[in-house]
């Protein structure tokens, strides 16, 4: 998917097909709405994903989906780092009792 991000630089691109193209096997029906969150931002022109057109709750469903994928990223981040200064709390605790 990363690799996709690289579509973002057609800025006129209206129809992108990739049938046969295995990530996009792979992610089946669900492939137009990662395209979207990836590349709504550039890909204002996008009219169609695979033959199947881009409806105004496609764009909406997308932008729900990458809000929430941002938030979760968020919180995982700021979980990691909590655990990581815990943990280092402790090891400190548990050198100054050596």
């Amino acid at each position: 998917m990363d690799e996709l991000k690289k579509l973002g630089t057609l800025k006129n691109l209206e129809v992108l097909s990739m049938a046969g193209n295995p990530i996009a096997d792979e992610k089946g029906e669900e492939f137009k709405k990662e395209i979207l969150i990836l590349l709504m931002d550039e890909l204002t022109n996008l009219k169609s994903v695979n033959e199947n057109p881009i409806t105004p709750e496609d764009i909406e469903e997308a932008k729900v989906e990458r809000e929430n994928r941002i938030k979760e990223a968020e919180e995982k981040r700021l979980a990691d780092e909590a655990a990581k200064a815990e943990a280092d709390a402790a090891g400190g605790e548990a050198a100054e009792g050596d």
